[in-house]
């Protein structure tokens, strides 16, 4: 391990050497190559029985000064840390990527600043263990190390999935962004997984109005979860990918073009249909107990995107069917029926049926009805310390840090 200072025992003559400086006998101070290191690589030795700062007074402590402007800072740290991880990968076991780190806490009115490298500190003494499960851990540590009343994490991180075309099964790798946050206060502690997917979508007002052909694009789906237990990344993923006219592909030939172009024409989907169709199936798993959906199609006819937005909060354990108290749940935002079919206070029973999709409408089959799936295998058994993690993601040094 290396070390910044080393001490002047067991040093010979020719590494420290004495001078005479106006009458005294001073330690002269040298670069010293570093034991096992090329000849470039040095240390430097201080004089004998000297430290940094010797002799000198209690450095001030700006940050902790008071600010008279009595303003609290709702976010404030240290953000864009690149970091390598390893995350669960159901097909391979685990794949390791690199996160971008966002550490924020809460700054009270009185303190002028916060302590930049404290976070740099606890990211550090849990390199190896970042997960799912060991965030409230370090939320926790930043609350106490930086005596704040809210604590915020981000990791985000590309993933990547192997994706075999519908028809000739040229494989490719596909990228997804993901994210994992959390947030702690006194009262409580949030976790949430986002997952950002690749759609094609097909407009149905064009394929209705046109003698032939209809605009098409490609877009992207943003969905956040809050969740019970362990799920699969790729569960997630997957879908997205089946709500959307067709789906994405890093390599196709030909006739997987043929197939995907066809698919995209049979399943017209305008963006609002998009995060419907997700919400449906979302609704449909009672693991998310909350999430939210953003769609946006980059159009490629039109000079704009277009772009949808929901979220929606499970009603708790007895609630289930009342919208007023769902309503409550999301604030003045816009509810969602439960699952099974309950409908929006005050809507009529045609308007329920209109809730949901077409249930015979196709959602992305490629021939002879296999979907369109990336690789997948059996989900495997918790880890060995018996947790659940939903991501699985986990601290990987790299070389220089191991």
């Amino acid at each position: 391990m290396t070390t910044l200072f080393s001490s002047q025992v067991g040093k010979s003559a020719e590494e420290v050497k004495q001078t005479t400086v106006d009458g005294e006998n001073v330690q002269k101070e040298k670069l010293v190559p570093e034991q096992g290191q090329r000849g470039s690589s040095s240390v430097f030795v201080p004089p004998a029985g000297s430290t940094p700062d010797s002799g000198s007074q209690p450095m001030i402590d700006v940050q902790n000064q008071f600010d008279s402007r009595r303003i609290k800072i709702d976010q404030v740290g240290v953000k864009n840390i690149r970091y390598p991880i390893s995350v669960k990968d159901r097909d391979s076991g685990s794949q390791r990527t690199v996160a971008s780190v966002n550490m924020y806490v809460e700054l009270p009115h009185h303190h002028k600043g916060t302590h930049m490298s404290r976070f740099i500190e606890i990211l550090s003494q849990y390199r190896y263990s970042i997960s799912s499960n060991t965030v409230p851990s370090i939320l926790a540590a930043m609350r106490t190390r930086l005596d704040a009343a809210a604590a915020h994490l981000e990791l985000s991180f590309p993933f990547f999935l192997e994706k075999i075309a519908p028809v000739t099964r040229a494989v490719g790798l596909m990228e997804y962004g993901c994210v994992l946050a959390g947030r702690a206060t006194d009262e409580e502690t949030e976790i949430t997984v986002s997952v950002r997917v690749p759609v094609t979508t097909l407009c149905p007002c064009s394929k209705e109005i046109s003698s032939y052909g209809a605009h098409n694009q490609r877009g992207e789906v943003t969905v956040t979860v809050r969740y019970d237990h362990f799920f699969w990344l790729e569960d997630l993923i997957r879908l997205v990918e089946t709500s959307a006219s067709s789906e994405v592909y890093s390599l196709l030939k030909r006739a997987d073009e043929k197939l995907v172009t066809e698919t995209a024409y049979d399943n017209p989907r305008f963006v609002e249909d998009v995060v419907r169709e997700v919400a449906v199936k979302l609704m449909a798993e009672p693991n998310y107990v909350w999430f939210s959906i953003a769609a946006e199609n980059f159009e490629s006819i039109h000079n704009h995107s277009a772009y949808a937005y929901l979220e929606y909060a499970r009603p708790s354990e007895g609630l289930e069917g009342q919208e007023d108290e769902n309503e409550a749940l999301n604030g003045s935002r816009r509810s969602f029926p439960a699952a099974g079919g309950a409908r929006a206070s005050g809507a009529s029973d045609e308007e329920a049926k209109g809730l949901g999709p077409d249930k015979n409408a196709p959602v992305g089959k490629c021939s002879a009805g296999e979907p369109l799936a990336s690789k997948s295998m059996e989900p495997s058994e918790p880890d060995a310390d018996g947790q659940t993690d939903p991501t699985g993601l986990k601290g990987e040094p790299s070389q220089e840090m191991a």
